[in-house]
Formats: C-alpha cells, structure tokens, sequence
C-alpha cells in the first residue's frame, strides 16, 4: 500500500502527459503530490520529508512552466496584433 501511495504522484503525471501536455502532466502530479502529503498526514499524523521535497519540487516546476508559456503567449511579438 505505501508502494502504491509512493507513486501515485508519479502515476497521474504520465497519465496526463499520455492525455495532454506537459503543463497538465506537471499540474496533475501537483495535486497528486497534495493529495498524497494529506493522505499520509491524516493516516499517520506526519509526514516524510520527502514528500514534502517532491511537493515543492513539483511547485516550482509548475510555477517555471507557467512562466515560459505566458512570456511565450503574452510577448508583443506573438501578437496577432501588428502595431506599425
């Protein structure tokens, strides 16, 4: 059982990427990552450090990723808007 609790994060990530893209992969590892941490936590009353490493290790990469696709989405040069 701690086996499969282990990898759920790691589960749900391939199966968004197989699903989606990398950004839904990363976000669903993310919640998969919370849910494990709040499983644990209430089954046991703490909580392995490192889950809480993945977790925020999981964060800032989602955190990155959101920052490459907005400044990739949002830059003045991928305007459909030409203003000469």
């Amino acid at each position: 059982m701690k086996l499969l609790v282990d990898f759920f994060p790691i589960v749900l990530f391939f199966a968004a990427y197989k699903l989606g893209d990398i950004y839904i992969a990363t976000l669903a590892a993310m919640v998969g990552s919370v849910l494990q941490v709040a499983y644990i936590w209430l089954r046991t009353r703490k909580v392995e450090t490192m889950h809480l490493v993945s977790l925020l290790g999981l964060t800032i990469a989602f955190v990155l990723l959101q920052s490459v696709f907005l400044a990739r989405h949002l830059s003045p040069s991928a305007s459909p808007i030409n203003e000469d």
